[in-house]
């Protein structure tokens, strides 16, 4: 899913500091719902989730520019 995704890559093209947190996990019955769709991304995503049940679920936190100091705060 390289354009759903794209934006995660922004951190390391421009040099933020960047890390990601595990929040949470897919549970069963969580994994579908999305509608049939002739949409690349859709299919793709649609396709991932069927068998995501258990994995986990991050969130990628952002700093500005040469603030190291502070992603690893909020990522305890």
């Amino acid at each position: 899913m390289p354009v759903a995704g794209s934006y995660s890559l922004l951190a390391a093209v421009l040099g933020y500091p960047a890390g990601v947190v595990p929040v949470t996990r897919v549970r069963t019955g969580e994994e579908g719902g999305r509608n049939k769709s002739s949409d690349m991304v859709q299919k793709t995503a649609m396709e991932a989730g069927r068998a995501s049940a258990g994995l986990p679920v991050g969130v990628q936190l952002m700093g500005r520019p040469w603030r190291d100091d502070v992603v690893p705060a909020p990522m305890r």
